[in-house]
């Protein structure tokens, strides 16, 4: 059964770190995802696999995060994969235009055990915040409707609260006579 609410779970290997992700994933879980994610990478990880066979849904932050450490792990040569979204899963990313963008494979090759739930970063919301925008700047830069639609979501949040941090320079300034 698919957990309401959203979790994420990892383990490494040598240069492969694995992440499974069951229920609604969020905003919430996007943060504490990245970290553990550029931790692996930092420690010399080369390939990031995210299994998504137990997610019922994942918001425009949790896909921007994924973006983000796609493109990071092709700096370093890397690998990124998204193994066996669920339906759910994969409706989101054919309706956002993702799933060219995404490469998928159908198992995950790595032992059942030894999983780590990853905790939440709920006191540091200033990380938050940063995770939230740089996440709506990756989907900003999509090209077509869905970049032009997340460019109107991050003006929106700048809107909103100034302590944001300023979006791309690819998306332009709000207009304050408007």
């Amino acid at each position: 059964m698919v957990a309401s609410q959203g979790f994420v779970y990892y383990q490494q290997h040598d240069q492969a770190a694995s992440f499974r992700v069951e229920g609604r994933c969020t905003m919430t879980q996007a943060l504490p995802f990245r970290r553990q994610a550029e931790s692996c990478l930092a420690q010399g990880c080369r390939l990031i696999r995210v299994d998504l066979r137990d997610c019922s849904h994942l918001d425009s932050t949790f896909l921007g995060t994924l973006l983000s450490l796609k493109k990071q792990l092709e700096r370093h040569s890397g690998r990124f994969f998204l193994v066996s979204p669920s339906m759910a899963c994969t409706r989101i990313l054919e309706q956002m235009g993702l799933l060219d963008l995404l490469p998928t494979e159908s198992t995950l090759a790595v032992e059942d055990g030894n999983w780590t739930l990853l905790g939440s970063d709920s006191n540091d919301l200033l990380s938050f915040k940063r995770n939230v925008v740089e996440a709506h700047e990756e989907l900003a830069a999509l090209p077509g409707p869905t970049g032009q639609q997340f460019q109107e979501v991050l003006r929106c949040i700048q809107q909103v609260d100034p302590t944001v941090p300023s979006p791309a320079p690819s998306v332009p300034p709000i207009n304050p006579s408007k």
